[in-house]
């Protein structure tokens, strides 16, 4: 075997041995890199879908608020809030167009 050896340049036994060592700790250096990555994905992926948006609603003795699933919202009022909104708009109109009048009638003098 020496003889062997000594024609490819004079490689001793503990030369081989000290690459194949080398060797198999690049491979178990590699699965390791492999199983990191792919954990790596698996937590982007449970990343992504944990933080999805999810479309909520908002209920208070006003109404409502609630969004949508593209990002938008919307609104409504309680049907006491709605009663509300409407008698105040009946005040205020009438007093508004009283007011809106009487700028018109002074525009026209």
């Amino acid at each position: 075997m020496s003889n062997f050896l000594d024609f490819l340049g004079g490689i001793n036994l503990s030369d081989i041995a000290g690459v194949a060592g080398v060797a198999d700790q690049l491979n178990r250096l590699s699965r390791i890199g492999e199983a990191g990555a792919a954990a790596a994905s698996n937590i982007a992926q449970q990343a992504r879908q944990d933080t999805q948006f999810q479309p909520f609603t908002v209920t208070t003795g006003f109404g409502e608020i609630g969004t949508t699933p593209e990002g938008g919202y919307s609104t409504a009022m309680s049907p006491q809030q709605q009663a509300r909104q409407e008698a105040l708009s009946g005040i205020t109109g009438g007093l508004l167009g009283q007011y809106t009048l009487g700028v018109w009638v002074i525009g026209q003098i």
